[in-house]
């Protein structure tokens, strides 16, 4: 219990640690000088994202005895791809518009090892407030936290509005 009670306290130090690191400098202010609550991904962020992400997964990987995870190419194009389909469909779910399941897209983005799982979002959110919901959600918890995963891809697709449509792909 003690244990498992120090890992998550290190998990939520991690956390904490990575968000006080998100960069807010573009998010717009109201009148009441608190920030608004839709995250604009321009250029800069783009760039930074997948790294941020992985870094902060592999943090939270570490405090809990499973191997870090390796950036994956065909997993990140099948969770861009996703990310903007699910988008056109207006909806948050595991399926594409032409009736694709996670596993058939990895597939078809040249993935070759067998995937772990598919965590899904829809939200106005910084990168790493995505991240902690994940972890506060059972199934994709255990994507994230998979000791047989080795890879993984993320991806996401904001609309004009500023809704932005998230997807991470974990696979071995």
């Amino acid at each position: 219990m003690a244990k498992i009670l120090t890992r998550v306290v290190l998990l939520l130090l991690t956390l904490g640690f990575l968000f006080a690191c998100t960069d807010v400098s573009n998010l717009p202010r109201d009148d009441s000088n608190a920030y608004a609550k839709i995250y604009r991904i321009d250029n800069r962020q783009a760039r930074l994202i997948p790294g941020r992400m992985l870094e902060a997964i592999n943090n939270i990987r570490v405090t809990t005895d499973v191997p870090r995870l390796r950036y994956s190419s065909e997993l990140n194009a099948a969770a861009f791809t996703h990310a903007r389909d699910m988008s056109f469909q207006n909806r948050p779910w595991h399926f594409g518009s032409d009736r694709s399941s996670p596993v058939t897209r990895v597939s078809r983005a040249g993935f070759e090892g067998d995937l772990v799982g598919e965590n899904i979002a829809e939200s106005f959110e910084v990168p790493l407030d995505i991240l902690g919901a994940w972890l506060n959600e059972e199934e994709a918890r255990q994507n994230i936290l998979d000791p047989q995963a080795k890879r993984m891809g993320v991806g996401w697709h904001q609309d004009s509005d500023g809704r932005i449509w998230w997807v991470m792909l974990v696979g071995t």
